[in-house]
């Protein structure tokens, strides 16, 4: 707690006072230090990008080739350790813009989109 003497001695001393110029100073130091981190990470972003589709490659596939579809959703009778991990084989009947291929069941002949 203090005493009355101290409250109104803090008043004058220098130490709680900013100078403006200061205050203004460190506002642009900030803005300039953010403006440097954003195209610090969209760089970082850029190289990242760039270096993960260095390698990247889209399949193609052509009519009547015979595949394996990645089995998205577990059945109900199914646990979450041992499910098969893919469905298949289909054949490939027809091929649309976008990596969008028709599917046949191989042995059931049964279509698929």
């Amino acid at each position: 707690m203090r005493l009355p003497v101290e409250t109104s001695l803090a008043k004058l001393l220098s130490a709680h006072t900013l100078p403006s110029q200061s205050a203004e100073y460190l506002a642009k130091q900030l803005s300039l230090m953010r403006e440097l981190e954003q195209q610090n990470a969209q760089n970082s972003r850029q190289r990242a990008t760039k270096a993960i589709n260095k390698t990247k490659t889209t399949p193609e596939f052509e009519i009547g080739q015979k595949v394996y579809k990645v089995k998205d959703v577990l059945g109900d009778m199914e646990d979450h350790k041992t499910p098969p991990k893919f469905e298949g084989p289909y054949i490939i009947v027809d091929h649309a813009p976008h990596n969008v291929y028709k599917l046949q069941a191989f042995p059931h002949r049964k279509n698929i989109e």
